[in-house]
């Protein structure tokens, strides 16, 4: 038998969305039609490669079903997990959340029974990951999960949502997900006043960028330290100056968010911090 991790599991139909909810892609179709975006698998693929193949085989083991929850809609992704092998996972990432807050994970989930798996929630910070809570698939029919979670960030973090299957020996196994909510119900922790501080000291633009970013830092006969963050946390580049305009060029930059550190190399104190997208 498997255990119940203090979550509230219902088989009948239940109301979402009465929150924002800050996954881009929670329900992988838009008027009927599949949509792949803002989802990665294990290969650090986007999977909008599968909307234009939708064949068997690929590599990290994810593919869309008709096959969906009693709550409607027409795709649901599936992670096959296969016997003795890594899992294969599909993970989204949701950035611009700081400090303290309560949250709330709403997903339906489907285990036909070969295999292992559900949804894990982490956090993605300075290219280090840190697995807070896991809530496993263990209904053979199509079940509702909710479950609330507190985390603490900063504001260069990512919240990494990851649905993952595996499976035991010679079997496989396919674990079903749809209709994924992640709400932020409340704030714990107010923004600390120096960050109003820092906003006035740093300005970035253009926003978003196409071939350059341009820093703008208020901060004179100072040292400073620029880091450059991806989606996930990974550090992806560094930058020692003394210059107070700084101009960097991004145009070979994959498209997508991006968050900046700059921190004094005399006192280590951080004078900006924030996001920007390239295009």
């Amino acid at each position: 038998m498997r255990i119940h991790f203090s979550i509230f599991l219902f088989i009948s139909t239940f109301s979402f969305g009465f929150s924002q909810n800050l996954i881009s892609n929670s329900g992988f179709e838009s008027n009927g039609q599949l949509v792949c975006s803002s989802w990665y698998d294990a290969c650090q693929q986007e999977l909008t490669y599968l909307c234009d193949t939708l064949q068997p085989g690929n590599p990290c083991n994810i593919l869309f079903y008709k096959d969906t929850p009693p709550e409607g809609g027409v795709w649901s992704l599936g992670a096959t997990g296969i016997g003795n092998s890594f899992p294969s996972t599909a993970s989204t990432y949701i950035t611009g959340q700081s400090g303290t807050n309560r949250y709330l994970l709403n997903i339906w989930m489907k285990d036909r029974g070969q295999a292992f798996g559900g949804v894990n929630i982490g956090i993605r910070s300075k290219g280090k990951y840190e697995l807070e809570k896991t809530v496993p698939a263990d209904s053979t029919d199509w079940a509702f999960y909710t479950v609330e979670d507190t985390l603490t960030l900063q504001p260069a973090d990512s919240i990494q949502i990851t649905l993952s299957a595996f499976a035991a020996g010679p079997a496989f196994g396919v674990i079903y997900f749809d209709q994924i909510e992640f709400i932020l119900l409340d704030s714990l922790s107010s923004v600390q006043d120096d960050d109003h501080h820092q906003s006035k000291l740093v300005s970035v633009y253009p926003n978003p960028a196409i071939e350059h970013i341009f820093l703008d830092i208020r901060d004179p006969n100072q040292e400073h330290n620029i880091s450059m963050y991806t989606i996930t946390g990974q550090l992806f580049q560094t930058l020692l100056t003394f210059d107070q305009s700084v101009t960097i060029d991004v145009k070979d930059w994959g498209r997508g968010p991006y968050f900046y550190r700059i921190e004094r190399t005399t006192d280590g104190k951080c004078i900006g911090l924030g996001k920007f997208v390239v295009e």
